[in-house]
């Protein structure tokens, strides 16, 4: 018998067989990862496509309202009812009873076509004397309400919603207020309508709750760019006001470069609607590797670097929006250098605070559409 028969008969090993079972582990284990990271891939890739689909959800409701926007005032009208304001309120988002975050509003008249098929609305002013007004939550009213006359008001703004001292400020809802007719007494308008959450979510329809950012840009007479300065003569301004009569501030978050005088409230000759509004709506991530993400240490208010539990997030891919959500604080981020993630604080428009070691971070989907007005119109006749 041949020395290779006899090794055939007598089979293999134990050094063999260990050999051939830690080769077999070595290649199961590779393949248990590559299913793993594709799985990982694959949720991923359904958490960011429905989180993109429920962010295109809502700007499409923006943009349906915003496209039926209405600009001439109602003939003989006073006191300008058919406005459009853009604006920011300040607001004490970490219930620590100090107002730290400015937040931007919209508010604006619109045709009110849902007179005519909705039966509650048709009903609306049937009864003498009625003095009711209707709104997303009773829609229409019926009778007891005044009619609407063809037009409503809309209300954009995040708030936050009622929480406990020292929980995570950053997520807000999205609401949507309704009113019709203008100019009612609790109008969209009114003083202080948008100024206390309470009264907002007891007026308005919460449209999502886990918003971290929602933003306006409005396309003026002089401007030339959405790239230019904000709030320069030739960049997109981020406040409006259609009377001119309103944003008076000369100063502030609330300046509006195109304001005049309070005389202009009764005028309707010189009001002002802007060309193309720019709408962008930051949703946060479902992905399960960005709901846990937290700080590996505290961060004061001047560092310009950040310990993180997990680089991936900010390594994997190029994201066209590099910006991250910390408590009330937007931040920026450029690369990953020496075990952290280089950042420039302060972005849109939040101030840089401290934040505690274990702070949630959270990524957004940003979704931004240009949403053109059929009935713009500009004052050419300013000195």
């Amino acid at each position: 018998m041949t020395a290779l028969r006899r090794r055939r008969a007598r089979g293999f090993t134990l050094i063999e067989l260990l050999a051939a079972i830690a080769l077999f582990g070595i290649l199961a284990a590779m393949l248990f990862q590559m299913v793993k990271n594709g799985l990982e891939l694959w949720k991923t890739g359904e958490s960011r496509k429905e989180s993109i689909e429920k962010t295109t959800a809502l700007i499409d409701q923006i943009a349906s309202d915003l496209a039926m926007l209405v600009s001439e005032q109602t003939p003989g009208a006073t006191d300008a009812p058919v406005r459009m304001i853009a604006d920011y309120g300040l607001f004490d988002l970490d219930g620590d009873k100090t107002e730290e975050a400015f937040l931007q509003r919209l508010r604006f008249v619109r045709a009110c076509p849902e007179e005519r098929f909705d039966a509650r609305l048709r009903r609306a002013g049937e009864t003498a004397g009625a003095a009711g007004t209707s709104d997303d939550l009773t829609v229409g009213g019926g009778a007891g309400a005044l009619a609407p006359g063809g037009l409503a008001e809309v209300a954009y703004t995040t708030i936050r919603l009622p929480a406990q001292k020292g929980t995570d400020p950053a997520l807000m809802a999205l609401v949507r207020m309704f009113r019709t007719p203008i100019a009612s007494a609790d109008s969209v308008f009114a003083q202080g309508a948008l100024d206390e959450a309470k009264r907002v979510l007891q007026d308005g329809t919460v449209m999502a709750d886990n918003v971290l950012y929602l933003g306006f840009e409005f396309w003026a007479r002089d401007t030339r760019s959405w790239d230019d300065v904000p709030n320069s003569v030739e960049g997109p301004q981020t406040t409006w006001d259609s009377t001119r009569a309103v944003l008076l501030d000369k100063t502030g978050a609330n300046r509006f470069l195109l304001a005049k005088d309070k005389s202009s409230l009764a005028r309707a000759d010189d009001d002002v609607v802007p060309r193309f509004v720019r709408v962008t709506l930051v949703v946060e991530q479902d992905a399960d590797e960005t709901r846990s993400l937290t700080l590996g240490a505290d961060l004061p208010a001047s560092a310009k670097s950040m310990r993180v539990g997990d680089l991936r997030p900010f390594e994997r891919g190029v994201r066209e929006h590099k910006l991250v959500k910390i408590d009330s604080e937007w931040i920026g981020f450029s690369d990953v250098a020496g075990g952290e993630v280089r950042i420039v604080r302060g972005q849109r428009g939040t101030a840089a605070v401290q934040h505690a070691e274990g702070a949630r971070i959270h990524f957004g989907e940003t979704i931004e559409r240009t949403i053109e007005i059929p009935v713009y119109r500009e004052d050419w006749n300013d000195e």
